[in-house]
């Protein structure tokens, strides 16, 4: 049985695919606030150490809602996929 090296436009695909992953499994712990947390004295905050990504209009941060986001992203994607397969 031949082994063949996979092209590196793959193996950057299965990396991204692998990260995406890596965020819905550990979003609890990956995520530095609770995303549904509203804080409006926090609100169009710059990135800061407690807000990587800063804040949104609503005082949430902003990584925290886009870890959490790829759960409902990805899950969406898994059942259109099913369903069109």
């Amino acid at each position: 049985m031949r082994v063949e090296k996979l092209h590196p436009t793959t193996m950057i695909g299965l990396v991204m695919t692998g990260a995406i992953v890596f965020c819905i499994v550990f979003a609890g712990m990956i995520a530095p606030n609770d995303p549904f947390r509203i804080d409006m004295g926090a609100r169009f905050l710059g990135p800061s150490v407690e807000y990587p990504l800063g804040t949104d209009g609503f005082g949430r941060c902003i990584l925290s809602r886009l870890v959490f986001g790829t759960r409902y992203s990805l899950g969406i994607a898994a059942a259109i996929v099913a369903i069109v397969t």
